[in-house]
């Protein structure tokens, strides 16, 4: 097939072809001589997230890396871990402090394995912006996995993704979304919801719950219960 290209386009694929190579190589499903799939983990923030909505399921992840690696005596990379916004750099949380993201969501789309979003007073701003929820209706269809923390069940919601489905949210958040997305069967008292790859957690806390279950389903309860004692908090399993 070669022998009808032109001298031009064959020069133009031999320099295509290995940046395609180093590409595939780090999609999701990618493994190391370990036989430990490396698995992308993105976390969608915004101005005015809550912090620990942010850093507190992604620590469930690195502490999954760390315990692996000392474990196995060397470099373990189960989960590679992003923070996603629309500009790549500083973010401003409720609280002032302040976080960088690592990419934009505007071209991150063909390498995460599992997509969060973070909750906080911001997330009334982030359902309404269209370039957030084109993104997400697009990484619907193409991640494995879709998880919200908190208030970012609004989102979700706004972006149409929830239609149909069970979820939850910040206890104080179940009434207005109740109210603004009847769609939506709403659970209230609960930890987190899975429905199908989409997942919803309560308030704060019950992200890193959230992000324990996710961890035993990549690798078992074995992990899970160590990571969990690393961090100092009690896994509650559910059903």
């Amino acid at each position: 097939m070669l022998r009808y290209l032109t001298n031009k386009t064959k020069a133009m694929l031999m320099m295509v072809i290995p940046a395609v190579i180093l590409i595939c190589s780090s999609m999701v499903y990618a493994n190391d001589a370990t036989g430990v799939r490396t698995r992308q983990i993105s976390m969608l923030a915004f101005d005015k997230a809550v912090l620990l909505d942010v850093v507190g399921p992604l620590t469930v992840f690195s502490a999954a890396n760390f315990i692996l690696s000392m474990e196995n005596g060397k470099a373990i990379k189960a989960y590679k871990i992003e923070i996603l916004a629309e500009q790549v750099g500083r973010v401003n949380s409720h609280s002032g402090m302040r976080f960088a993201a690592d990419n934009s969501f505007l071209y991150a789309h063909h390498n995460i394995d599992t997509l969060l979003i973070a909750g906080g007073p911001g997330v009334k701003a982030a359902s309404e912006d269209l370039k957030i929820r084109r993104y997400l209706q697009t990484m619907v269809t193409k991640a494995r996995r879709i998880g919200s923390i908190c208030g970012g069940a609004l989102i979700l919601a706004n972006a149409g993704i929830l239609d149909g489905k069970k979820a939850t949210t910040h206890w104080n958040d179940i009434k207005g979304l109740v109210e603004t997305h009847p769609a939506v069967d709403i659970k209230s008292g609960i930890t987190y919801v899975r429905d199908g790859h989409i997942y919803t957690s309560g308030g704060v806390m019950n992200g890193v719950q959230l992000a324990l279950a996710l961890l035993e389903e990549d690798y078992g309860i074995d992990l899970t219960l160590k990571v969990a004692k690393l961090m100092e908090v009690t896994y509650k399993q559910q059903s």
